[in-house]
């Protein structure tokens, strides 16, 4: 399912904490810090580059 990214950080982790995931793919945002922090937590984790976003 999708979870908005709106959310700030403590709420972005309670959720995913909350539902359990194992797999959490990112499409934007700091994904550099978030990945790493949720695969040390042992959720399979990366970033999914999409053409929308301001990295342009």
């Amino acid at each position: 399912f999708v979870v908005s990214d709106h959310a700030d950080w403590p709420a972005l982790l309670q959720t995913i904490t909350e539902t359990g995931a194992r797999r959490v793919i990112a499409t934007h945002g700091n994904t550099d810090a978030l990945i790493p922090f949720l695969r040390e937590r042992g959720i399979a984790a990366e970033a999914f580059r999409t053409d929308f976003g301001s990295e342009e």
